[in-house]
């Protein structure tokens, strides 16, 4: 009898992603909200239960907290840990150089029943996926005031989440994520999607709209606001940005997408306080684009 398989299929920011799944993933926001009933997919991983691993053996070109990636010469394989748990693998994907469209994914068979939907979305590396297609995983806060998009980025605890907030109390803006955004570009301008993770404030929406503006922020006794130009609007965006550090041509993405962003998109930094003073500040310099 042949084994009953599970089909998903994911759009994020324009990319179609299909997941083939031994069991059945819970669908539960914000995962939900990206399920589309598209009939093609650019990237398919095939997910299986395994009692082995493939052996980790060639060169290794990634080394993370919780990835390691091999080049083997035919093909790539990444393995997946807990943190703190490096030898210890709980998954493995196989991705061969010929073509990566089509990708398995082996899962330990001991976990059975936990291949949750932000499991799926590790170990494809949906990081790397952005950067393939020219986008990246911008750290900031995006929110819709009017149907564009204003992105506010920083170090962690500087003031993203809390400056998107002073906009929805304030202004009526909308929240579309709280910590992250898929940022892309084309000759039309730059765009911000939404993503189905957001770090610790939990908001995500599934919504796509074009950058009004970028806003690097800081923390300040008073309001001072400046537009960014040349290098320094390209070093706001490019920090910004998960970078694929392991691998050239990706990181190169990532690069040309900041440069495109940072020459097309109007780029602030807001050095401020935490109230409606801000918003008043950034909203004067928002009115002049």
């Amino acid at each position: 009898m042949p084994e009953t398989r599970y089909l998903y299929r994911y759009k994020i920011g324009g990319v179609i992603i299909e997941i083939d799944a031994p069991e059945p993933i819970e669908q539960k926001e914000p995962y939900s909200l990206f399920l589309c009933d598209s009939e093609r997919a650019d990237l398919r991983f095939v997910f299986q239960y395994v009692t082995a691993f493939p052996e980790g053996s060639g060169r290794l070109v990634r080394r993370g907290d919780s990835v390691l990636g091999y080049d083997t010469g035919r093909e790539m394989l990444f393995f997946y840990t807990n943190p703190g748990e490096a030898d210890s693998a709980y998954a493995c994907r196989k991705e061969s150089h010929n073509d990566s469209r089509e990708q398995t994914v082996y899962f330990a068979e001991e976990n059975k029943g936990k291949l949750w939907a932000r499991i799926v979305f590790t170990v494809i590396g949906f990081e790397d996926i952005a950067a393939r297609y020219g986008g990246a995983i911008f750290h900031a806060s995006y929110i819709d005031i009017g149907g564009e998009a204003v992105l506010f980025t920083a170090p962690c605890e500087t003031g993203k989440s809390t400056q998107a907030e002073l906009w929805r109390r304030f202004r009526g803006a909308e929240v579309i994520n709280g910590d992250k955004v898929l940022l892309s570009a084309d000759d039309s301008g730059s765009f911000a999607h939404g993503l189905p993770f957001s770090g610790s404030s939990k908001i995500c929406k599934n919504r796509s709209l074009p950058v009004k503006a970028i806003v690097r922020l800081g923390q300040a006794p008073e309001n001072t606001i400046v537009r960014l130009r040349g290098m320094a609007a390209y070093k706001a965006i490019f920090e910004g940005c998960y970078q694929s550090n392991w691998h050239r041509t990706l990181s190169g993405n990532i690069a040309s997408l900041a440069e495109h962003v940072a020459t097309s998109t109007p780029v602030f930094r807001l050095d401020c306080v935490p109230d409606e003073t801000a918003v008043a500040a950034l909203e004067e310099e928002l009115r002049k684009i």
